[in-house]
This record gives C-alpha cells, structure tokens and sequence, in this order.
C-alpha cells in the first residue's frame, strides 16, 4: 500500500469517526434537552382535576376535567351569595382549548361547601405554577393576568368575558402581591426555557 493509499485510508477512518461521534453528540444533547423538559413535567403537562359542576353555557350538571393551565379564574357567584353565609358558590371560567370551539370561555358553577378557595387553588394546582389565591374570593391564572397596580389585575385574553373577572382585586395582604409576583416570574421563566429548549433542538435538526 501506497503512503498515499494509506493515507486516503486513514482518512477515511477518520471521517467515519467524526460522524459517528456526531451522532453520539446529538443524541445526547437530544437527551439532555428532554431531560430538562421532563423535571418541569408537572408545569408543561399538569394534571386534570375533575370536579362536579353546572355547566353555565348548557345549564347542566356535569363532571369535567379541568387543567390548571386553562383555569383562567375562580370567583364568588356574586348571584348566591348570601352575606353571612359561608356556603358560597364558585364561579370558574376556564379557556376552551378544544379545536372549533365557538365559545373560547367556559362558565361553570361549583356548589361544594367542603372547598373553600385555598383548598380548591390547591387542589387544582398543588404545584403552585399558574393559580393563585389574590383574596379571600378569587383565584387568578398568572398566565392570564397582569398587575397593573399594587392591588389590581388585569386579564391579558380579548376573548369576551364578564366585567367581574376583568380586573380582580388584589388583597392588601403584602404576602398576595409578593406571591403572585414570584409565581408570575416563574411562570414566565418556564415558558422562556421551554421556548428556547424547542428552538435550539430544531437549530440543530433535532425534530423529538
């Protein structure tokens, strides 16, 4: 053999070398991305909640699974209550993601007096990473609110909703603001990471 047979051999060993190391190289790096998704699994794929309710729109009673991601809101139902009376009902308007929908915004009624608004916001979202209770009658998104004052928050959806859930108070307890500022950031922070996860794995051919 030639030295430059030999050398043209080698060569050739060496291109095989790097591209397979290349393809090591993106399957890890696939890995590694989707192993930084899946600790935030519960953020990006929380779990359903069902509850029993009134179903506003069909006035009728149903179960329905309810993803905290899509719960814009929880409030009283300004309509039954009662002063003095703990048994209030519960508002919940809830984003409809489902394709062709004609009305964007559910309203569901909740009757259950064993649920008050820190157990129901638990319930809903035991991870804290999108609802919040604001005051002592609303649970808010942070995915769809904004704060434009210390004690007020504005909705961030043009979909057409009742003047109540527009704008929602915000208690002046000092722990309500600090938490919905550190829940909001959070919130925010995911959505960048995962925006930039999914951007770069397809920067570099990498469709999973």
């Amino acid at each position: 053999m030639t030295n430059c047979e030999e050398e043209l051999r080698l060569a050739k060993e060496r291109i095989k070398m790097l591209e397979e190391n290349e393809i090591d190289f993106s399957l890890r790096l696939w890995l590694a991305l989707e192993d930084i998704l899946e600790k935030d699994k519960g953020f990006y794929h929380p779990d359903n909640l069902e509850l029993s309710v009134f179903d506003n729109d069909f006035e009728v009673n149903r179960t329905i699974a309810i993803s905290p991601k899509d719960l814009i809101c929880v409030i009283t139902d300004k309509n039954q209550d009662v002063k003095g009376n703990n048994r209030r009902k519960k508002q919940l308007f809830v984003k409809d993601v489902s394709v062709g929908s004609d009305n964007k915004v559910r309203t569901y009624t909740l009757n259950n007096n064993a649920l008050n608004f820190k157990k129901l916001c638990n319930q809903l979202d035991p991870l804290s990473h999108f609802l919040i209770v604001v005051s002592k009658n609303s649970i808010v998104n942070v995915k769809f609110y904004d704060q434009i004052q210390n004690y007020e928050l504005k909705v961030n959806l043009t979909d057409e909703l009742p003047e109540a859930v527009k704008t929602i108070a915000v208690s002046d307890s000092k722990i309500h603001r600090e938490n919905f500022t550190k829940i909001k950031e959070a919130y925010n922070y995911r959505v960048l990471l995962q925006k930039k996860v999914i951007g770069y794995k397809y920067s570099i051919g990498i469709d999973g």
